[in-house]
Parts: C-alpha cells; sequence; structure tokens
C-alpha cells in the first residue's frame, strides 16, 4: 500500500524532476546565448582589430610612399644640380680657353677671316658699324677701316669677336665669342645629360 509519505516523496520527485529540467533548459539557453553573445564579441573584436591594422598598414604606406617621393626629389635635385656645377664649369673652362685664345696670332687671323666673311654678305658697307672690346679695337681699326666700314671708338664689353649694326639700328649681328659660348651651352647640356642616361 502507498502512503502518503510514499506518495510526498513521489510528488517530490516529480517536481524536482520538472524544476531540474526547467533549471537545466535555462542553463543550457543562458549558454548557448553566451556563447553565441562571446563569439558576436569576438567577431566584432577581430573586425575593429582588422580596420585597425589595416589603417596602420595604410598610414604606413602613405608614409613610406611620402619618404620615397620625397628621397626621388632630392636625388633628381642633386642630379639637377650635379649637371648645372658640370655645365657650369664647362663654360667657365671653355671661357677661359677662349679668353687664352684671343691672346693668340691665331685670333687675328681667325677676326680677319671671319670678319671678310661676314662683311661680303653685306652690300652696304658705309651704312654699318663694327664694335669690338677695347682691347681688339686698336688691333683692328687700322686694317678695317681700308674697306670704307667704320669702326666705333665705343667699345662693348665682350671677350673677343664683334658686333655689326646698321646705322638705323635695322639689323644686329652679334658675332661676339660669347654668342658661341652660349651657342656651346645647349649642346654642352644635352651632351652632360646623355652621361647620366
Amino acid at each position: 500500500m502507498v502512503t502518503i509519505e510514499d506518495k510526498i516523496n513521489l510528488f517530490s520527485k516529480i517536481i524536482y524532476g520538472e524544476v531540474d529540467d526547467k533549471i537545466n533548459s535555462e542553463l543550457d539557453e543562458l549558454e548557448n546565448v553566451e556563447k553565441d553573445t562571446i563569439e558576436k564579441e569576438e567577431r566584432e573584436v577581430k573586425k575593429y582589430r582588422n580596420k585597425n591594422i589595416q589603417s596602420v598598414e595604410k598610414k604606413i604606406k602613405s608614409k613610406f610612399e611620402k619618404e620615397v617621393f620625397k628621397l626621388k626629389l632630392e636625388e633628381q635635385q642633386q642630379l639637377l644640380n650635379l649637371k648645372e656645377n658640370m655645365i657650369n664649369e664647362t663654360l667657365e673652362s671653355l671661357k677661359e680657353r677662349i679668353i687664352d685664345f684671343t691672346k693668340s696670332d691665331e685670333y687675328i687671323n681667325y677676326i680677319k677671316s671671319h670678319l671678310d666673311n661676314t662683311l661680303k654678305d653685306i652690300e652696304n658697307k658705309e651704312s654699318i658699324i663694327i664694335y669690338f672690346n677695347k682691347k681688339d679695337l686698336e688691333k683692328f681699326k687700322k686694317v678695317i677701316n681700308k674697306d670704307n666700314v667704320e669702326v666705333s671708338n665705343e667699345s662693348k664689353d665682350i671677350i673677343g669677336g664683334y658686333i655689326i649694326q646698321d646705322k638705323n639700328n635695322k639689323f644686329r649681328v652679334d658675332c661676339s665669342l660669347e654668342i658661341s659660348i652660349e651657342e656651346c651651352k645647349e649642346k654642352i647640356g644635352i651632351s652632360i645629360t646623355e652621361l647620366f642616361m
């Protein structure tokens, strides 16, 4: 026979069993929610970390590219300065050689020959004036006056050579040695640039 005590025990077991099942079910549900929340937070942290890593990588790459660009500019500037120095040194050397040339007998023959060729192309020689530097003025004044060409007593600030100008200032022929140097400047620049290619 079943006693009341047995019934109470049975009832208690059933109630406790249901409560245990309900508690276990809720615990499982809480564990699943907790697991999902942790996974979600881990994904967010990973996403945030990756985003920050990419941001840092972009900043580093940008800074690196700026530094490389800056170094390339500095290198180009140094190369440009080197080329400019080489051109200037070459032109200075050329100028010194031309100054030495103006002191030689070859220079006198060069000017006479060059001037004769230039004057051949001018029809009305009486309408022109020839300018020399102070030193050459004395050398060439007597020689040129034979051709009925006026030589100016006003000297020009040139290394050597001469400048022909008509009296009406309509044309001017610059045969100074400075012009020869200037004409060489571009060729020298091209040659020096080709050295660096």
